[in-house]
């Protein structure tokens, strides 16, 4: 049993550090997508395809529908791997004052 409890320990540990990545890859590439859309321009512009409207630092600009949908994933990724990282503080949290 206590090699069992090692094991999954082990596995939850990963699971973590995986998710830590994730999560600080996320939130670069997501500043770093918001500070190039500043200078995009400011209404939709047919022929480079931007035109679909997004909200950066109080300023619409206009982004193309491909960097729309990888702003969507990557929100997506930064917000799943930041409660898988939470979710485990807390349960470690209480699994350990559980044991005292």
């Amino acid at each position: 049993m206590a090699r069992l409890h090692r094991s999954l320990m082990a596995t939850r540990k990963r699971l973590v550090f995986c998710a830590a990545i994730f999560w600080l890859a996320s939130a670069v590439a997501y500043s770093l997508a918001d500070n190039t859309y500043v200078s995009y321009p400011r209404h939709p512009e047919p022929e480079t395809s931007r035109t679909v409207p997004y909200a950066v630092k109080g300023v619409v600009v206009y982004i193309t529908p491909r960097e729309q949908a990888l702003a969507a994933w990557v929100e997506w990724v930064f917000f799943a791997s930041g409660a898988v990282v939470i979710v485990n503080f807390i349960a470690g949290r209480f699994a350990r004052d559980r044991k005292v």
